[in-house]
């Protein structure tokens, strides 16, 4: 991305479906179709912009600027279920922009933040495991300006975080 003179800055469907799916599919973890249930109707095929098979639902949440996502995934290939916190731990753990969300999950906690944050929930089976990430940011956060000012700044070579003071004031 760097010195790039195009980069696309995808949606806040698009955006929240990666950082749910993007570390499971890299590691290849993800064997089933997902299921992704948003907070708010989206205006696309979200499964053609990602490039794979998806199943998709809606349910109106009254999150105010925040947008949630829900998205849940049949993963096998696990020796040990700590496995899913180093694979996350190794896409977001330097990430100042994708957090791990510790305690209750408050939509305030992501409101007029720069930042999206994740949870993970897993029920064992005997093969494979349900996995459910929630994922939420704010649309003028992570979802939005703060996210084109963040993919500007890194192709220009610039600190990341600059011109996002007003965000990081939490």
């Amino acid at each position: 991305m760097v010195c790039a003179d195009l980069w696309p800055s995808p949606d806040c469907s698009t955006t929240l479906a990666r950082i749910a799916l993007d570390p499971l599919v890299r590691a290849d973890l993800v064997k089933t179709e997902p299921v992704l249930l948003l907070s708010y109707l989206p205006n696309y095929d979200l499964g053609a912009a990602l490039g794979m098979g998806i199943e998709m639902a809606y349910e109106s949440a009254e999150l105010g600027s925040v947008r949630a996502a829900t998205a849940m995934v049949e993963v096998e290939g696990l020796s040990d279920l700590a496995e899913l916190d180093e694979v996350f731990e190794e896409a977001y753990g330097r990430s100042y922009f994708v957090r791990r969300q510790e305690g209750d999950w408050l939509a305030a906690d992501v409101a007029n933040q720069a930042h999206a944050s994740y949870s993970l929930r897993i029920t064992p089976g005997h093969t494979a495991h349900l996995l459910t990430i929630r994922v939420m940011a704010d649309v003028d956060g992570k979802c939005g300006a703060a996210q084109a000012v963040h993919l500007l700044n890194i192709m220009s070579g610039f600190e990341e975080t600059l011109g996002l003071e007003s965000f990081l004031r939490s």
